[in-house]
């Protein structure tokens, strides 16, 4: 997705007993550390002419995200939420000149954990990529490192997911380590919390069906889901970023990823048919999700 500024949301939940929670999801953050020096990369942002605390060009910067971190924390006193969900797009990778490091881009992602997890010790906090938390140049491809799929993307997702591994056990941080994706049982409780890797059904304009590991990966993340709802213990909530859609309209500013087949009017290709039907196909047939939450 391609908001540069920071996306919050407080929302109600409900705990197992019945009762009413809060919750905070925070997405698309896009922070640029380096906003407004010379190191930035990127338009007037070099000679410190961009806006305070954002900029289209420049990505948001390290003090617009701290502050709405410290926004949520001061709202959330009297109230502490049940969980936060960061769900994807840490950092400004298609400006920075330091888009095609990944050293950059996991300190980005350690520094956004780390400012969470001081600010909120006691909520659990999930994390779920995004197409822009990957190495590459302009950051709206893939990187030269087989990213997101294969066992050579395995050091980037392990170098992600340790930043958030406080609130995941063996098996999830194992999971995301390898495949980007996982769930988590006891956090929220009476709710398996499932957060997908929805770059497996859009890598940027959509997932080539013809290449045998972005189909079969796909279909095998879409397996996993299947047993993960079937062996949830209550209910389950669903975390991902590109959300279950099958196309949306070309944004103003003209961005037209993958048109869809057969369909004349320019828009952006987010999930394949396919994947979408046995997706909701799914949700229905297991009657546990309660929460869906999508960047």
């Amino acid at each position: 997705m391609l908001l540069p500024l920071a996306t919050l949301a407080l929302a109600l939940a409900t705990r197992a007993g019945g009762e009413d929670a809060t919750f905070w999801q925070i997405t698309d953050t896009h922070v640029n550390l380096d906003y407004g020096t010379a190191k930035s990369g990127c338009g007037d942002c070099n000679s410190g002419k961009c806006a305070t605390f954002a900029d289209w060009y420049c990505g948001s910067s390290p003090a617009l995200f701290s502050g709405a971190v410290e926004f949520m924390a001061a709202t959330s006193k009297q109230r502490p939420p049940a969980f936060i969900a960061h769900t994807g797009d840490v950092p400004d990778v298609w400006n920075s000149r330091n888009g095609n490091n990944a050293s950059f881009l996991h300190g980005t992602n350690a520094w956004q954990a780390r400012t969470i997890h001081e600010s909120f010790p006691s909520a659990p906090a999930f994390f779920a990529f995004g197409n822009h938390d990957f190495a590459g140049s302009p950051g709206l491809s893939p990187g030269g490192t087989g990213c997101p799929y294969g066992p050579e993307c395995e050091p980037h997702y392990a170098a992600m997911c340790s930043a958030w591994a406080r609130d995941m056990d063996a098996v999830a941080l194992a999971s995301c380590s390898k495949l980007g994706y996982y769930f988590v049982d006891g956090k929220v409780p009476g709710v398996r919390v499932i957060v997908l890797n929805t770059n497996y059904f859009n890598w940027e304009g959509g997932v080539d069906l013809g290449n045998p590991l972005h189909s079969a990966t796909a279909d095998t993340h879409l397996s996993w889901l299947q047993q993960a709802l079937a062996t949830a213990p209550h209910k389950a909530m669903i975390l991902g970023h590109i959300p279950p859609a099958s196309s949306i309209p070309a944004s103003e500013e003209g961005y037209t990823s993958g048109k869809m087949p057969g369909n004349t009017a320019p828009g952006v290709q987010l999930w394949w048919q396919s994947h979408l039907e046995r997706y909701n196909a799914m949700l229905a047939a297991s009657g546990k999700v309660t929460y869906e939450l999508f960047g």
